[in-house]
């Protein structure tokens, strides 16, 4: 009878990926260094999502002034 049970089936898989080259790790074999770097590497996102907002904002200003240009030529034009 085939065992069918949870255990054997992740068992199986992991049989499978080591003989398909993956190497099984454990949490001490995650050093500072990726530590570090996965921070790194949220701070980069954190810092473009602030300048994507910023961008936002500047843009939204740039078309409040230049919709008040093409007003003001407007009515100048008509005056």
């Amino acid at each position: 009878m085939v065992d069918t049970s949870e255990k054997n089936f992740e068992a199986t898989i992991e049989q499978s990926l080591l003989a398909n080259g993956y190497r099984k790790r454990d949490p001490k074999d995650y050093d500072h260094y990726d530590v570090r770097q996965f921070a790194q590497i949220v701070g980069v996102v954190e810092n473009i999502d602030q300048t994507s907002h910023q961008l936002k904002q500047a843009l939204e200003e740039c078309n409040f002034l230049y919709d008040t240009l093409v007003l003001h030529q407007f009515l100048t034009q008509v005056i």
